[in-house]
């Protein structure tokens, strides 16, 4: 415990140093100072203040354990709305009762009060979010020379890749959802006792429904990494880790040099694309370790 990163961007992608340090020192201004944009929002009960409490323990130390130097985070910045609320959810292309933004490292969660294991589930899954390496670029816009604008490059697994008419390819996308679902399933399995509102929950595969055909191929890309690699990978967890590693630290050379050992030459970029979009295909990516 103890190893924080700060609640910014891990890499700011600019060519002026100064402007870097700039914009790195607003985002801890606006975290610590509160100055980000308030929707109205529900009170939290004792009981998910305290469940939120045990939650972010357990994910700090749980991820503490992997090696990834976590971010400070306050739980000020975790905000509850009930589901009748209007907080975007037309706009949300995602599976969970919630969303993390890594630039302003905000939490929301639609959830009634007394659901508990949704809250649990879904925050775990959206402090693993928090917790992922995150990289920014600068950009000035294009009529007005004056305004700097911040975008993420990268999330996690995820990248983001925009093209001149503001429209962006996101590759790993789905991927990235998936192993952060299926590293929040691995947590509250293990550790579910750790949570006292939770210690008489069974956590069953089929209570965690977020992101479900999208975890069956990640497990599937893993287990055909592992089973053509078993000198590198004995077993499926060693093989899941390079994922998570890389989620956590941004360095993806070395999963991308045995994805293409495994799967062929540009397979790597192949699959981020496949996972950019729903419905996911790659099957015959996967036949090509068999051949």
């Amino acid at each position: 415990m103890g190893r924080f990163r700060d609640p910014a961007p891990d890499r700011i992608v600019t060519s002026d140093t100064k402007l870097e340090s700039r914009i790195h020192h607003k985002f801890l201004e606006l975290y610590f100072e509160g100055k980000i944009i308030q929707l109205e929002e529900r009170d939290k009960t004792p009981q998910e203040e305290m469940l939120i409490s045990q939650v972010d323990f357990l994910v700090t130390t749980e991820l503490e354990k992997m090696g990834v130097k976590t971010k400070l985070f306050s739980r000020d910045k975790i905000r509850f709305f009930t589901p009748s609320s209007r907080v975007r959810l037309e706009d949300w292309e995602v599976d969970t009762a919630g969303t993390a933004s890594m630039l302003s490292q905000e939490i929301e969660i639609v959830a009634e009060k007394d659901d508990y294991f949704l809250i649990a589930s879904v925050l775990v899954h959206e402090l693993i979010h928090i917790h992922q390496f995150l990289s920014s670029i600068v950009a000035t816009e294009p009529d007005q020379e004056n305004v700097v604008t911040v975008k993420a490059r990268r999330l996690g697994l995820e990248f983001i890749n925009q093209s001149e008419n503001d429209e962006s390819l996101r590759s790993f996308r789905y991927l990235n959802e998936a192993l952060t679902e299926i590293l929040t399933m691995i947590m509250l399995k293990n550790n579910s006792t750790q949570i006292e509102i939770l210690k008489d929950y069974s956590f069953d595969d089929h209570f965690f429904t977020s992101y479900v055909d999208e975890k069956i191929l990640a497990c599937s890309l893993i287990t055909k990494l592992q089973n053509a690699n078993p000198d590198i990978f004995p077993e499926f967890n060693e093989a899941a880790n390079i994922f998570f590693r890389s989620m956590f630290t941004g360095q993806t050379l070395e999963l991308a040099r045995i994805i293409e050992k495994t799967f062929g030459k540009g397979s790597f970029r192949e699959i981020g694309e496949r996972f950019s979009k729903r419905p996911v295909v790659i099957d015959d990516i996967l036949a090509r370790a068999d051949s």
